[in-house]
């Protein structure tokens, strides 16, 4: 491996781990054996490729719908069913407010906001296994909200799913 290619590898990495793709410690350990070898295994450089496959694709977010259908596409493959979860801790605060109003009615935007980023972070984990899987879309989503109750703390639980698909360009 010449400078210039080891460079572009550094670079790689870099983004692979600012864009969180990828296992840290495996992009640190490549990093090493770089600078000591100035070279790396083929299992190595299969890591790295299959990671900026991930990265390439990050950026070009496949199309998330409810809806079985994509108009004007024509989906050539069903891949599978693809889901993400998250689980929102709430602190005393937030249920004391939520206490108060259970008692006296209206909304409770501190609540909505822990629904809202559960949310958009069990959405995140879906498309991101869409993506390992070459997903160009993900049809029929489908989000389930719960907040449960446990050892006095309430929590909000999100999880969606939906059917990873390839449209036909």
């Amino acid at each position: 491996m010449d400078d210039k290619e080891i460079s572009e590898y550094f670079e790689l990495i870099d983004e692979l781990k600012k864009e969180k793709i990828g296992n840290y410690g495996d992009l640190d350990k490549i990093k090493e054996i770089l600078n000591k070898e100035k070279k790396l295994d083929e299992s190595d450089l299969k890591y790295l490729t299959k990671l900026d496959v991930r990265l390439q694709r990050k950026h070009e977010k496949p199309l998330v719908t409810t809806t079985e259908t994509i108009q004007g596409k024509i989906i050539e493959e069903y891949i599978g069913v693809v889901s993400g979860h998250a689980v929102m801790g709430m602190n005393f605060i937030t249920d004391f407010i939520a206490g108060i109003r259970d008692v006296v009615g209206g909304r409770s935007s501190t609540m909505e906001s822990y629904f809202l980023d559960a949310r958009e972070k069990a959405l995140d984990e879906m498309i991101d296994e869409a993506i390992d899987y070459g997903a160009d879309a993900i049809v029929a989503i489908r989000f389930n909200d719960v907040s449960m109750e446990g050892k006095g703390h309430q929590m909000a639980l999100v999880a969606v799913h939906g059917t990873a698909v390839r449209i036909k360009d």
